[in-house]
């Protein structure tokens, strides 16, 4: 049985991501959220990197157009896992760690709420904890 540490919740958030690739070269590409959760984030990447990196996140606002990428907030954070999606694409998903804070660069108040919901999972597994030890 797999334990996490707090609940995963599901977003399709656009995400804007820097860092180094394979080849070596620097990267900064449009891409979509999977899901995400106080210490992590899944999303998919078409540029392939491996493992042990760390990459700079900006978190846009909805699911808007490619172009319509409003930096919500930014992270940087450590790559711990990379896998093709497996549905015979050129996708990756990627599975990271955040490094420091998530800070709030955009001025809406839904980061807030999803903090709000992400503490009362984090609280709601902790409450649970003894069940799997």
């Amino acid at each position: 049985m797999e334990r996490r540490s707090a609940d995963r919740v599901k977003d399709g958030s656009q995400l804007v991501v820097k860092g180094v690739g394979r080849s070596g070269e620097a990267f900064q590409e449009i891409s979509w959220v999977r899901d995400v959760s106080p210490g992590g984030i899944l999303f998919v990447l078409r540029t392939p990197i491996e493992p042990g990196i760390l990459v700079d996140l900006s978190i846009c606002s909805g699911q808007g157009e490619e172009g319509d990428c409003l930096p919500e907030f930014e992270s940087q954070a450590r790559v711990l896992r990379v896998c093709h999606d497996g549905n015979g694409t050129s996708w990756f998903i990627v599975a990271a760690r955040f490094e420091g804070h998530v800070v709030k660069v955009g001025a809406d108040d839904d980061f807030e709420a999803l903090v709000r919901q992400l503490q009362r999972a984090v609280a709601y597994d902790e409450s649970r904890r003894s069940q799997f030890e």
